[in-house]
């Protein structure tokens, strides 16, 4: 992870990274042990189940902008996979961010989407929703057919009026498979914006070669905010990936 943060040191302000290294709770500290690093300060879910539920997402915080100031907010949606984030900046208006580790955890089966989109209604404007979704759509993947995460990820982005910030069919995730004798790839990790917010993205990319950094079976996914403070123009160049505009046969 220390790596990772080295990487993106020079090139990000606010870095959100799915299944860090977490290590147990330090009572005196009051806090869990975590790989950090200087240049960034780390943001993890308040404890849960006696500490004894580990974090399963981590969110570091450029600390050479002063102004930028990210805060959770778990009276919005407490989940120790998933964070809500208030992000504000100089010359752009305040937005949320849910940053999700979807996975099961405890006994009842439930994966993170589902204690999210079942029990929690969305921001319609100024949001965010990304991370690690370990859903299957055709919206952002052709190649695989839906399953029940996938189904249900798309159907509330879409009530929503999301939009997909990934470019469709870029992979995020490689796995070599020896037994097969082939590398499977397939897109995980998603960035929704509302309409709003989406108008601000830009420069979506996948850093191809960065998993060699960090040791990682991900790529590292990056994308700009960017706001001056008064435009209401969208951007005319960034292209919109709506899944209820989408043209599927």
């Amino acid at each position: 992870m220390h790596s990772c943060l080295e990487t993106a040191r020079e090139t990000a302000d606010i870095v959100l990274i799915q299944e860090p290294w977490v290590g147990s709770w330090d009572m005196e500290q009051g806090s869990y042990m975590m790989v950090g690093h200087g240049s960034f300060k780390c943001i993890l879910p308040p404890g849960h189940n006696n500490n004894q539920l580990k974090p399963r997402v981590a969110t570091f915080v450029t600390t050479s902008f002063p102004n930028l100031r990210v805060t959770i907010r778990p009276y919005i949606f407490d989940d120790p996979y998933l964070q809500t984030l208030e992000v504000s900046a100089p010359g752009v208006p305040t937005f949320y961010v849910y940053h999700i580790y979807n996975e099961q955890y405890g006994g009842d089966g439930q994966w993170t989407l589902q204690r999210l989109l079942q029990n929690h209604a969305l921001p319609t404007t100024r949001c965010l929703v990304i991370g690690d979704m370990n859903a299957h759509h055709p919206w952002w993947n052709s190649k695989r057919e839906a399953d029940s995460n996938g189904d249900m990820l798309a159907t509330k982005m879409e009530e929503g009026n999301f939009y997909l910030v990934n470019e469709p069919d870029a992979p995020t995730y490689f796995q070599f498979r020896p037994a097969e004798d082939t590398l499977y790839e397939s897109v995980l990790d998603l960035a929704f914006a509302t309409e709003d917010l989406y108008d601000w993205i830009s420069n979506w990319a996948i850093c191809a070669g960065d998993t060699e950094a960090t040791g990682s079976d991900r790529e590292m996914c990056r994308f700009e905010i960017l706001h001056d403070g008064t435009a209401t123009v969208p951007s005319p160049t960034a292209p919109r990936y709506n899944w209820k505009k989408a043209d599927w046969k």
